[in-house]
C-alpha cells in the first residue's frame, strides 16, 4: 500500500523542516509512488505520475506566466505534489506558483527550513517498500486462506462471509442474466444493495473500467462503487462476483475476488454447494425471521432473484418428506415451465425433511381460479418417492406482496402441527380449512393445554405404552373418518371386526361414547394438540 502525502509530511526528516501546506490541502491522501528531486526543464517527459518532487526552486523562473506553465507541465505529468524548500532562492513561494497549484487541485508544501533531500527520499522509499512488502504479504495470507478453503470444500455462503469479512463491504453472487443468487451483507440490509439489481449490474457491465495489470479480468464501476469478477473455469462463464459500495478498491481487493471467484468455480465443479439454493435459504430466513428493516428492501431482495411481486398471485408451500430437498429441486426446475417463480430452501430450523416453497403466479380472476391455482403448486411438488410420508400445508395466497410473510408463517404453523408420521403418500393440507389445528399450534406452550391433552388422552397414551398398542392412531383415524367406519379401519391397516374391538377398549378406557357429538369433537381437538408435540 503506497503511502500519501500527508504520511510523507509526518515523517521526521519532513517535519524536521517545518513544512507548510499552501495550496491543495484537501488533496493530502494522494498517493506517493515515488520521490523525485525535480529538475526545472524537462520535468514531464522524466516523469511516469505520483511522484512527489523536491525543489530548492533554483531555476525557477520569476515570471508569473512561466511558474504557471511549470505547474501545467506537472500536472500534465500526474505527480502527486511539489515541496518547495525556501532559501537562496525564494524566501516565500510565489503567489502566481501557490494560485496555480490551488486552481489545478495540485498539492504545494514549502519548507521553510533546509533539510537533506536524500534523507527524505530514503525515508520515503522506505515506507514504499514497506509498504509493498506489507501488500506482498496481505496478498500471500490470501492465498492461503483461499487455498484452505479450497482443500476444505467450504459452501458457498462461508465463502462469501469470508470474502465480505476481508473486503468490508457486502458481496453479491450473480448468474450471467444479472439475477442475485447470494450475498453476504457485511451487517447491512440486503435490501439497501439489492434494490434494482438487475438494471444497475448491467450498467456496470457496459461501463466498469479494467483494473491495471495483472487483475485486469476484474473491473472496478466508479458510479456504483462495484468491484466486479467472472466467475468460470473450464472455458465456462457462470457469473459475476461483486463487492459493492467500494468508494475506492481495497488494498486486496482485487487478489480477495479473483481467489473467491476461483473456489466459487471449484465449489460448483466439485457439487458441494448449489448456488441458488443458497441465496433463496437468505432470503426465505429473512423473511420468516423478520431481518429485514422494511418491506420495501425484503421486496428488492426478492425481486433481485427474477421473483416477480407485482400483480402476481403469491403463495407460501411447506413441505415435510425424507426427499423435501429432491422435490423440491424437481419443481423449481418445472416451475419456469408453469410461468411459476420459486424462491425455494430447507427451513433453517429444520433442514434436514423441511423446506419452503414460495410461489409467485399470473394473477386469475376466473371463477375457481384459487383452488386450481393451489392444485398447480402442488402438482409441482407431488412427483418423487410414493412410499415416503411426504406432508405439504398449502398457505394462504396472498395478492400483496406485504402478506406473503404472514402465508409462509401460517404454512410453516400447519405443517408444524401436523402428525410427524403417517402412511405413504402426498398429503394436502390448507391452512383455510385448518383453523383449529393452526389455533391450538398457537397455544401450544400453554400448560393449559397440556393438561388437557393429559386429562382426554392420558390413559390411552399409558395403555399404548405399556402394551404397545395403536389405540391413539385407530383414535386419529376413527375422528378423521367420523362418518365412514370402514375407511377408518383401512387407514389403521386393520380388519372391521378388529378396528370395533380397538373402539370398545377406546369407550371404556375413556369412559366416553364414540356416537356423541361433543365427546368426538373433544378427543379430536385433544388428538390435534397431542400431534403438535
Amino acid at each position: 500500500m503506497l503511502p500519501t502525502i500527508a504520511d510523507v509530511l509526518a515523517l521526521a526528516e519532513v517535519a524536521a523542516g517545518r513544512p507548510r501546506v499552501v495550496a491543495g490541502a484537501d488533496r493530502l491522501d494522494r498517493s506517493v509512488r515515488w520521490v523525485h528531486v525535480a529538475p526545472v526543464t524537462g520535468t514531464r517527459r522524466l516523469l511516469l505520475g505520483g511522484e512527489l518532487l523536491l525543489t530548492t526552486g533554483v531555476g525557477l523562473a520569476q515570471d508569473a506566466g512561466e511558474l504557471e506553465a511549470y505547474v501545467d507541465d506537472l500536472v500534465a505529468a500526474d505527480v502527486a505534489g511539489l515541496v518547495l524548500e525556501l532559501g537562496d532562492r525564494f524566501s516565500e513561494s510565489p503567489p502566481a506558483l501557490i494560485e496555480r497549484c490551488q486552481r489545478a487541485g495540485l498539492p504545494l508544501v514549502v519548507l521553510d527550513r533546509e533539510v537533506r533531500f536524500v534523507s527524505i527520499t530514503q525515508a520515503v522509499h522506505g515506507l514504499i517498500i514497506d509498504g509493498q512488502s506489507q501488500a506482498l504479504r496481505e496478498r500471500d495470507h490470501v492465498h492461503e486462506v483461499f487455498a484452505e478453503l479450497n482443500r476444505r470444500g467450504r459452501s458457498v455462503r462461508f465463502l462469501l462471509d469470508q470474502v465480505a469479512r476481508m473486503i468490508g463491504s457486502a458481496v453479491v453472487l450473480e448468474d450471467l442474466n444479472h439475477r442475485a443468487l447470494a450475498w453476504s451483507s457485511f451487517g447491512r440490509d440486503p435490501g439497501s444493495y439489492l434494490h434494482e439489481w438487475a438494471p444497475r449490474s448491467r450498467r456496470a457491465a457496459q461501463q466498469a473500467s479494467p483494473r491495471p495489470a495483472p487483475y485486469e479480468r476484474t473491473t472496478y464501476w466508479s458510479s456504483g462503487g462495484w468491484l466486479r469478477t467472472p466467475v468460470e473455469a473450464l472455458g465456462q462463464q457462470w457469473g459475476h462476483l461483486v463487492a459493492v459500495d467500494c468508494d475506492e478498491v481495497p488494498a486486496t481487493g482485487e487478489v480477495v475476488l479473483e481467489n473467491a471467484a476461483l473456489a466459487l468455480s471449484l465449489a460448483r465443479l466439485a457439487g458441494r454447494d448449489e448456488w441458488t439454493r443458497t441465496g433463496h435459504l437468505e432470503l426465505i430466513d429473512g423473511l420468516v425471521a423478520g431481518e429485514f428493516v422494511g418491506l420495501d428492501d425484503v421486496r428488492a431482495a426478492f425481486e433481485s432473484t427474477g421473483f416477480r411481486t407485482r400483480r402476481r398471485v403469491l403463495t407460501a408451500v411447506a413441505i415435510r418428506s425424507e426427499d423435501a430437498a429432491d422435490r423440491v429441486a424437481a419443481a423449481s426446475a418445472a416451475a419456469p415451465g408453469v410461468d411459476v417463480d420459486v424462491v425455494a430452501a430447507p427451513w433453517a430450523q429444520s433442514p434436514r425433511d423441511t423446506a419452503l416453497f414460495l410461489c409467485s403466479s399470473k394473477a386469475d380472476s376466473r371463477a375457481g381460479a384459487g383452488s386450481a391455482h393451489g392444485d398447480r403448486l402442488v402438482s409441482l411438488l407431488a412427483p418423487g418417492d410414493p412410499e415416503a410420508y411426504t406432508l405439504v400445508a398449502v398457505g394462504p395466497d396472498a395478492s400483496e406482496f406485504a402478506d406473503l410473510g404472514a402465508s409462509a408463517d401460517a404454512a410453516i404453523g400447519l405443517l408444524q402441527s401436523l402428525p410427524a408420521r403417517g402412511p405413504a403418500g402426498v398429503h394436502v393440507h390448507h391452512t383455510k380449512r385448518a383453523a383449529l389445528a393452526l389455533l391450538l399450534y398457537g397455544r401450544r406452550s400453554d400448560p393449559a393445554l397440556q393438561e388437557f391433552v393429559e386429562r382426554v388422552l392420558g390413559p390411552l397414551l399409558a395403555y399404548d405404552a405399556e402394551h404397545g398398542g395403536d389405540l391413539v392412531a385407530v383414535a386419529r383415524a376413527y375422528v378423521d373418518h367420523p362418518t365412514n367406519r370402514k375407511r377408518a379401519a383401512a387407514a389403521c391397516h386393520l380388519s372391521r371386526s378388529v378396528f370395533y374391538q380397538r373402539l370398545e377398549t377406546i369407550e371404556r378406557l375413556l369412559d366416553i361414547d364414540l356416537r356423541d357429538g361433543e365427546a368426538v369433537g373433544t378427543l379430536h381437538a385433544a388428538l390435534v394438540a397431542h400431534g403438535q408435540r
